[in-house]
């Protein structure tokens, strides 16, 4: 009978146990879930407020980390963006909302360096875009351009043979490509690449005045 009382009362403290861990998980997913839905709602800094709420509750939710970065995003706030980010690639390697989301506002802060005249930034973000996507057209493109501004022709060379790996329809790389070739006196592959530009686009000026040398 004792046995049977024992038992009995190791069963409910188990369920009772069980049953709080399932509250408390619903509320930690709720702060969640709240937030989502606030940002939804447009209201942001509420919806940051619940996405603090629950890392706080668990440092670990990569999730979390990802949306209060698109928040702080929405918000104007992209240094604060990019950290979260990145805590949220750290704690899952393979959650692609951060990692896409990264990946453009380090392309974009590129962008903006380059057009402020800050160019061996713009290449440090590049460089950084790569690290997350190392496919990245786009960024492979961009710094074919920078290696040749400063006639660095092989490794622009490099560059852009890489940016058409993802966009092999890009009449402008095969232009910039030729133009490279050009340079470093590989005149076969400069006519090739020319050529190959206007097969996509018949009316590229630069590629007809460039296969007229």
């Amino acid at each position: 009978m004792k046995y049977s009382t024992v038992t009995l009362l190791l069963s409910s403290l188990t369920l009772l146990l069980i049953s709080c861990g399932g509250q408390q998980a619903q509320i930690k997913s709720g702060h969640y879930q709240t937030g989502l839905a606030l940002r939804d709602q447009g209201k942001l800094s509420e919806a940051i407020k619940e996405f603090k709420t629950a890392i706080t509750d668990d440092p670990t939710n990569a999730k979390a980390h990802s949306a209060l970065g698109l928040a702080y995003s929405d918000s104007g706030l992209p240094e604060e963006a990019i950290k979260e980010w990145r805590k949220a690639i750290k704690l899952d390697p393979f959650l692609s909302e951060p990692r896409d989301n990264l990946e453009l506002a380090l392309y974009n802060k590129g962008r903006a360096a380059e057009a402020g005249g800050d160019k061996d930034n713009a290449k440090k973000y590049y460089l950084e875009v790569l690290e997350i996507n190392p496919d990245s057209s786009k960024a492979h493109y961009k710094l074919g351009i920078f290696y040749a501004r400063k006639k660095q022709w092989e490794q622009a060379a490099q560059e852009y043979q890489s940016a058409l790996g993802s966009d092999q329809k890009n009449s402008d790389i095969y232009n910039r490509l030729g133009f490279v070739y050009y340079r470093l006196k590989e005149y076969e592959s400069a006519r090739n690449a020319w050529e190959t530009c206007l097969e996509i686009d018949v009316n590229h000026e630069k590629a007809k005045n460039n296969l007229a040398r």
